[in-house]
């Protein structure tokens, strides 16, 4: 899976290129075992990621390992995980001109992402088995994570089911050159826009997609029939019922 995603990662910069933005896929460094860095995009900020565990230990686990060239080397892991601790004092976001005090910093342990043009976040946009997940770590906060369901909302999840429509899944993401949107594109084509400081959706047209879908299929048809002749008889059963207090009101 790992290889897969770097494989799939100079094709969705290349989709970000044509769009004119900068793309983040999260994906070099997703997962790893041991302390690790990443620079932005620009190459102006690095993240650097210390873990607790000892050195030593550190070093062990990669030596346990497989060489994977041109993936991974345990030559190339262990010589980053020594001069990482041996530069840097903690976890956090430092420019990347060799300096070692950091901009901020975190307690949290990180497995992956990729600074932001800014430095302000680090980024984790990852999709595992359909399931995509954006992650964003950054000062003063505990890392902060939205799903795909979150992002397209439940109301077009139930009307994509009603449909017999496959759930749709993440194609691209593209975070602006500003650093404060994430672009999502499912594979429906539909899109899906994120402000990155507090998670709002911004823009989205899933859900009018997710509603037209319900009639072009037989079953979504049914469904959307079914539901308005449930609501008519409710409003109905509640019209009568306002109707017949009203009566017995009046007779009085």
């Amino acid at each position: 899976m790992t290889h897969l995603k770097q494989r799939l990662l100079p094709v969705l910069c290349l989709f970000a290129a044509m769009a004119g933005s900068q793309c983040y896929a999260g994906l070099n460094g997703h997962g790893h075992g041991w302390s690790w860095s990443e620079a932005s995009d620009n190459g102006q900020y690095v993240f650097v990621s210390l873990f607790p565990t000892p050195v030593k230990d550190q070093v062990a686990h990669i030596k346990s390992l497989e060489d994977d060239p041109p993936y991974f080397t345990r030559a190339s892991a262990i010589a980053q995980v020594e001069r990482l601790h041996k530069t840097y004092p903690c976890t956090g976001m430092y420019l990347n001109n060799g300096s070692n005090t950091p901009i901020w910093t975190t307690n949290e342990k990180v497995y992956a992402g990729t600074p932001t043009s800014d430095g302000r976040y680090l980024v984790d946009l990852f999709e595992y088995d359909y399931m995509f997940t954006m992650e964003v770590t950054e000062p003063s906060r505990t890392a902060r994570a939205l799903r795909d369901f979150e992002i397209i909302g439940y109301p077009a999840w139930a009307l994509y089911g009603a449909a017999g429509k496959g759930f749709p899944y993440m194609d691209t993401c593209v975070i602006d050159p500003n650093s404060e949107h994430v672009l999502v594109t499912w594979n429906n084509k539909t899109t899906s826009t994120v402000r990155l400081d507090d998670f709002a959706i911004v823009q989205s047209n899933v859900l009018p997609h997710a509603f037209s879908q319900l009639f072009t299929t037989m079953q979504g048809i049914t469904v959307f029939l079914v539901f308005v002749l449930i609501t008519c008889g409710v409003a109905y059963g509640i019209a009568r019922c306002f109707m017949g207090g009203s009566a017995k009101e009046s007779r009085r």
